[in-house]
């Protein structure tokens, strides 16, 4: 009668990014709201960049954007500018 609840399905693709249970935990419908885990969707990610100010002329949403990270050399990632703030540190 249960089994439809044995598995749990996402709603879309991505990584658990944090388990809140270990199988064979006891898991109730009654637990507060706790949920059993957290995922991130990878197929689109959302990074925050700063820009010194002598290289922000230009920086406006619609430009596309190549970003590329330490701990992936040799990688190229394509993206776009979403929004930028008028913010200065």
């Amino acid at each position: 009668a249960l089994t439809a609840f044995e598995r749990v399905v996402a709603p879309f693709d991505g990584v658990v990014t944090v388990r809140n249970v270990d199988v064979g935990d006891l898991v109730r419908a009654d637990n507060g709201g706790t949920p059993l885990l957290s995922m991130d969707q990878d197929s689109l990610l959302r990074i925050t960049v700063n820009v010194p100010q002598k290289d922000a002329v230009g920086v406006e949403p619609g430009v596309r954007a190549e970003i590329t990270v330490p701990q992936m050399p040799g990688r190229r990632f394509d993206g776009f500018v979403e929004r930028s703030s008028v913010a200065l540190n």
